[in-house]
């Protein structure tokens, strides 16, 4: 074997490894890490909802909700056009 087709081999050899074990481990660390930004954001909604006291302190918290959706979907990487 040439010097070529050993260093071939070896980076398929590792990037297979990392893909079987270090796949899981990454996807079992992204659902955690959704799960626990679900639950904050479920305490902020939950703190914010208790503490208003006027509608327009809701109208403001609406506003707010709607621009920062809107850039969600502006910023959106997988977006066409």
């Amino acid at each position: 074997m040439n010097a070529s087709n050993t260093t071939s081999r070896k980076l398929y050899e590792s990037a297979e490894q990392a893909g079987s074990n270090g796949g899981m481990l990454r996807r079992d660390g992204l659902f955690a890490g959704a799960i626990v930004l679900v639950g904050l954001l479920v305490a902020l909604i939950y703190a914010s909802v208790t503490g208003i006291s006027d509608w327009s302190q809701l109208v403001v918290l609406g506003g707010i909700v709607l621009v920062t959706v809107s850039l969600m979907i502006a910023i959106d990487p997988l977006r066409r056009g």
